[in-house]
């Protein structure tokens, strides 16, 4: 059972992932934020795993970028996060991707125990992590009605390494998953009634703004 007491915010880990986050990565979210670590084992990616990982994923530590490491640093910062969990298990401790997966772990074993969600409407996207964009996709009864909205250009929550490129691969595997089970259970659904891989739809209009602001910035 997760105790809230001692939840930890960013404001609380912030002096021990310092070296890691002044790059701006930090190793929990490095290693566990990719919703496809869940389906991994320890619900979190591999050391290999986490090295391996292309560059638009994970930009910060490249393993090109003409680093000395051929890893880029990524193994410094996945030292730091088994520091880091080594940190939490000593101080009894929790942080939000534990939260996350440990929500994820019960709707995925028992299914979704709240009251009916038939549609989820998000803004600032690119402030939320992978694990809690899964969440919704968990909770909505049909994530095919998750509507997501937000700017890449306007990113303020630490260690999120948002792409939306990121978000229809997690649909993408969803509908993988949704696929099994149904050959599993010998069932078949319309195309209308799978789940889709979304389209991203760029504005390139700005209604916000007018131009008097605009020709001064």
């Amino acid at each position: 059972m997760l105790n809230r007491r001692r939840f930890l915010t960013a404001a609380a880990t912030a002096p021990f992932l310092r070296p890691a986050r002044a790059a701006g990565d930090a190793p929990d979210f490095a290693t566990r934020d990719a919703a496809r670590a869940w389906r991994a084992a320890g619900g979190r990616l591999s050391r290999d795993e986490y090295l391996a990982l292309g560059r638009k994923m994970a930009p910060t530590f490249d393993r090109s970028d003409g680093d000395d490491a051929a890893d880029g640093g990524r193994a410094e910062v996945w030292e730091y996060f088994l520091r880091y969990e080594a940190w939490k298990a000593a101080y009894g401790a929790y942080d939000v991707m534990d939260a996350a997966a440990a929500i994820f772990a019960v709707i995925r074993d028992v299914g979704y125990p709240g009251p009916r969600i038939d549609e989820v409407y998000v803004d600032e996207v690119q402030d939320f992590t992978q694990a809690e964009l899964r969440l919704f996709l968990a909770c909505c009864a049909d994530p095919n009605a998750v509507f997501l909205t937000g700017d890449t250009c306007q990113t303020i929550a630490r260690g999120v390494g948002f792409r939306f490129d990121d978000i229809t691969t997690m649909f993408f595997h969803l509908r993988e998953a949704q696929a099994a089970r149904l050959k599993a259970e010998g069932r078949t659904l319309a195309e209308g009634d799978c789940v889709q891989v979304p389209e991203v739809n760029k504005l390139s209009t700005n209604y916000r703004t007018h131009n008097g602001i605009l020709g001064a910035a």
